[in-house]
């Protein structure tokens, strides 16, 4: 058996550790908690991408079709994992400016450099069988709408308008529903049925 869901456990409780730090501040809160959630599916869905790809990597591939469909799994693990790492380093970015390390104009510097990192990992998504394709597409809607949630985060700091903040908050919890959405679609497809999402 493997030892992710170790890894995960320890990963998901850190990241709680870290919330329980932060400002007390209910927007920051809600946010880092919107990120955190989406850190925890990301490590959970990799790993059951693992187990439903190993089994899968087994399996003969007779025909162009089915060896498009046992690469995706991997694909979709390395596009997972890599979201994950920067999702994971943005944030710690953001704790920073929190804690006060980080003024408002280096935040915003930070923010510029990583969101064409974003546009990278959506450009990157490779196109796949129909049988994969709504999880794919629900993926890349997740990163989209992480993006811009991290934009109008941008534009918070720089004007502290608090419409932004709101906004902001709105896309990352719409991130998080994409995401989920993604995961469910893929499970469908791999026959991991066991929870509704991953």
């Amino acid at each position: 058996m493997c030892q992710y869901p170790r890894q995960i456990e320890r990963q998901i409780r850190s990241q709680i550790r870290q919330i329980t730090y932060l400002n007390s501040k209910d927007r920051v809160m809600t946010r880092h908690y919107v990120s955190c959630s989406i850190i925890v599916h990301q490590l959970q869905a990799t790993a059951k991408i693992l187990d439903s790809s190993s089994s899968a990597g087994t399996a003969r591939k007779t025909s162009s079709n089915n060896i498009t469909q046992t690469s995706f799994p991997k694909s979709y693990e390395i596009l997972i994992n890599n979201s994950r790492l920067l999702t994971q380093s943005y944030q710690n970015e953001i704790r920073k400016w929190q804690l006060r390390q980080y003024d408002d104009s280096t935040m915003i510097s930070i923010t510029d450099i990583n969101l064409p990192k974003f546009q990278k990992l959506i450009n990157r998504a490779e196109p796949t069988t129909e049988n994969y394709a709504k999880a794919r597409d629900l993926y890349i809607k997740s990163l989209q709408s992480e993006m811009e949630s991290y934009r109008h985060f941008r534009n918070f700091v720089a004007a502290s308008n608090p419409a932004e903040d709101r906004i902001s908050t709105q896309l990352l919890s719409n991130a998080l529903i994409y995401e989920s959405n993604s995961f469910a679609a893929f499970n469908n497809v791999t026959g991991n049925k066991s929870d509704n999402h991953i």
